[in-house]
């Protein structure tokens, strides 16, 4: 149950947009690999905290328009679930697409077929273990996020 009206309606709306950031999770995390696996050789020497900077920026603001747009039904809300849910179809499709280069990376590096310097073969060891480490959490994130917003907008 939304509250718009009252003494509770500041709270409301910071409760939905932490929600919503939290759903805006999945995909600003994609955003952050995909930087680090475009930007093998410099990745590790570029200012971190400017990328993630962008990435909280992103997930926060995209949070707020959600809710911005679903508080003054600017869209409606079955429009603003479908979008949300091509979003995390996108994400998981360029999770998978940065899965396929980064292996396609290693095993040129494996077979002597490229040769990396020592930065950008951490890089691409660490891009190899965070895919390991969150590839399946990744896809089920994305599909836990479908799944709520589908069961509290059929209500």
């Amino acid at each position: 149950m939304v509250f718009f009206h009252g003494p509770f309606a500041a709270a409301e709306m910071i409760r939905l947009v932490g929600c919503c950031a939290f759903l805006f999770a999945c995909p600003c995390f994609v955003v952050e690999r995909f930087c680090a696996t475009i930007f093998l050789k410099s990745y590790e020497t570029m200012r971190h905290n400017r990328i993630i900077g962008f990435v909280i920026a992103l997930q926060w603001g995209s949070a707020c328009l959600a809710v911005y747009c679903f508080c003054n039904r600017v869209i409606k809300t079955s429009i603003l679930v479908g979008i949300f849910g091509v979003i995390m179809i996108f994400t998981i499709l360029v999770f998978v697409i940065l899965c396929w280069i980064n292996n396609c990376r290693y095993r040129l590096y494996q077979q002597n077929l490229k040769s990396f310097c020592l930065s950008e073969r951490f890089q691409l060891s660490e891009n190899l273990r965070t895919q390991k480490m969150l590839g399946h959490l990744t896809i089920v994130l994305c599909g836990a996020n479908m799944l709520c917003l589908i069961v509290i907008f059929n209500r």
